[in-house]
């Protein structure tokens, strides 16, 4: 729309803001937005499964990475880690499958490839049609406190070493902060965020 009424580029932020007001407060009239492209639970506890088969070989892979990785078998129950795969031009690769849940609902799964020599491309993915969620949404809301990181590895890292309030996106370190993750975190008066990550920029 911005577009085709020709508004300069400063001035599509001011659009871009309203709309995303106007969402907020349709959400909060209506309740939580009902969430769309759902995982089904039947799906998230499958590839929950397969991790812990010790006959399913492209299961055991992903537990050694998240092993390797250093994240223990008690972080990756907690957060239902499981198998998932991510198709490539020449195959398809065992991947960490990390499901966002809201409201005991999984909305999005993100994968990690578990192939060191993958190209960037083929690292990660999400599911298609899946709106952005913070990952460990639970254990932020209402916190105080909210640390902010740009991976799930690293977040894992966090919470199991006891700073259980610490959230992903599912962007990355992207630019842009979604009004839906400021809406999830309210009352939180301290965002610690990582470091290193251009998402301490964009807040």
């Amino acid at each position: 729309l911005a577009d085709r009424l020709g508004i300069r580029v400063r001035e599509k932020r001011l659009v871009y803001s309203a709309a995303s007001v106007i969402k907020v407060e349709m959400r909060k009239e209506h309740g939580t937005s009902p969430a769309t492209n759902t995982i089904s639970a039947a799906r998230v506890d499958k590839a929950i499964a397969r991790l812990w088969d010790p006959a399913d070989e492209a299961g055991a892979k992903v537990l050694a990475y998240l092993r390797d990785r250093g994240i223990d078998d008690a972080a990756t129950r907690h957060h239902r880690l499981g198998l998932s795969f991510i198709k490539t031009d020449a195959a398809q690769s065992p991947a960490v499958g990390v499901p966002f849940f809201v409201q005991s609902t999984c909305v999005l799964l993100k994968m990690r490839n578990t192939d060191p020599t993958c190209s960037q491309g083929d690292r990660f993915r999400r599911t298609a049609g899946s709106e952005s969620a913070l990952w460990n949404l639970e254990g932020v809301r209402g916190r105080r406190r909210v640390v902010m990181v740009e991976g799930e590895i690293d977040g894992l890292s966090i919470w199991q070493c006891g700073v259980t309030e610490v959230c992903s996106t599912s962007l990355g370190a992207k630019g842009d902060v979604p009004e839906v993750w400021k809406e999830a975190i309210p009352d939180a008066d301290d965002v610690v965020l990582d470091p290193w990550s251009p998402q301490r920029r964009a807040c």
